[in-house]
């Protein structure tokens, strides 16, 4: 999810996954994941995720809210990921 959200975020489709991304941003920039790139002026990510999902079919509250949750989850295994690779560097 993330890696499709940072090819479609460089190559400029704003996509449900490249907002997610920037949403996460301040996270991935921290985990060295990303560099720095640069979100549209003035744009509220999880609005325009939002009403990104609004133009699709179906219901856009239990979309947003489980692509929020997955992002979420990616970023707790993130956390817990480097927790351990620090742990482990300690005891070297």
């Amino acid at each position: 999810m993330v890696t499709c959200g940072l090819d479609d975020l460089y190559a400029q489709r704003y996509t449900p996954k490249a907002w997610l991304v920037v949403i996460a941003s301040q996270q991935l920039k921290k985990a060295g994941l990303i560099n720095d790139f640069e979100v549209l002026p003035g744009k509220e990510a999880e609005l325009e995720l939002y009403n990104l999902l609004k133009q699709e079919n179906g219901d856009a509250y239990s979309k947003y809210n489980a692509l929020l949750r997955e992002l979420d989850s990616f970023l707790n295994a993130l956390d817990r990921y480097q927790l351990i690779q620090h742990q482990s560097n300690l005891l070297k």
